[in-house]
């Protein structure tokens, strides 16, 4: 009889359960870029699911490096980031039902670095945007995404939630 461990959550919020034991550590980077009470925001190709871009650090990557490539690959923009005015780390248990062939189990290691976009001189483009990974990306207003009316992966929104409990994001 397998044990199973505790539950694991997919960016939709729903459970899943693996065989105790399966799950791998792995660490990401996130970036809440804000401008004119505007964020950026993208989605992969295969989802309808907004989220802060960012993702897995690779090996021999540092952040930055991470940053910097996540940031182009989801949304297009060729910027370095630095620190950022504020981070939120979080620890969840993750399902990655998007890698193949059967999902994977993480023991994610979240990190949301918080930016004022006007320190970097992003500009803000309008409308909704095709992604050099081929997904899509768009500033919406703060309101959309506190209004929870948004689709919104579920983690990044419970990060948004902490953040702005903690008045670190603050409109």
């Amino acid at each position: 009889k397998l044990k199973m461990s505790e539950a694991f959550v997919d960016r939709f919020g729903r459970q899943h359960y693996a065989e105790e034991g399966l799950a791998t550590p792995r660490t990401a980077y996130y970036m809440i870029i804000i401008k004119n009470r505007q964020v950026l925001l993208s989605a992969l190709p295969r989802f309808d699911l907004f989220e802060f871009p960012g993702g897995g650090l690779n090996r021999g990557e540092n952040y930055k490096t991470c940053l910097k490539r996540e940031l182009y690959e989801e949304t297009g923009y060729d910027f370095a980031l630095g620190n950022g005015q504020a981070e939120l780390r979080q620890k969840v248990n993750f399902f990655a039902d998007d890698i193949r062939p059967r999902g994977e189990y993480w023991h994610y290691d979240q990190v949301f670095m918080v930016y004022d976009a006007a320190a970097y001189g992003i500009k803000i483009k309008e409308g909704e945007w095709t992604t050099p990974e081929n997904g899509k990306a768009k500033w919406v207003d703060v309101a959309e995404i506190d209004s929870g009316k948004l689709p919104l992966n579920y983690c990044h929104k419970m990060a948004w939630d902490k953040l702005r409990r903690q008045g670190v994001i603050d409109f």
